[in-house]
């Protein structure tokens, strides 16, 4: 399951990845993992980055190269997706990807040509 955007201008790779660890806050659901728990499984938040691809390929979820995320993001010239491997049935599945989209629409961009991605504030 996931959500597809296209947009008017090409996306940027590198500052879709800084917003998709700024996210990391307002949708904390996405960044998990799945973990057993007796002889069912259940997610636990998961620290790795998340994946952000630049290609349209598919990806392998709860794999390295996803860093064992159930979800990942990728782009390709004006096209942005979010997409997530779908762990319960859809009338019960939650926040859907379209939260992940609306968040990543939310993020200010980026203004002056000084600042780097994912510039970090340690003042």
């Amino acid at each position: 399951m996931g959500a597809v955007l296209s947009l008017r201008d090409p996306v940027d790779g590198e500052m879709l990845r800084c917003a998709v660890e700024e996210m990391r806050a307002r949708f904390p659901y996405f960044y998990v993992k799945p973990a057993y728990r007796g002889d069912g499984l259940i997610t636990v938040p998961n620290d790795l980055p998340m994946t952000v691809r630049n290609t349209w390929e598919p990806i392998r979820f709860h794999s390295e190269a996803s860093n064992y995320h159930l979800g990942a993001w990728k782009c390709q010239d004006r096209r942005v997706a979010f997409v997530r491997h779908l762990n319960r049935s859809p009338s019960r599945s939650g926040p859907g990807s379209s939260a992940g989209l609306t968040g990543f629409s939310q993020i200010p961009s980026r203004k002056k040509e000084s600042d780097t991605v994912c510039e970090k504030n340690n003042n």
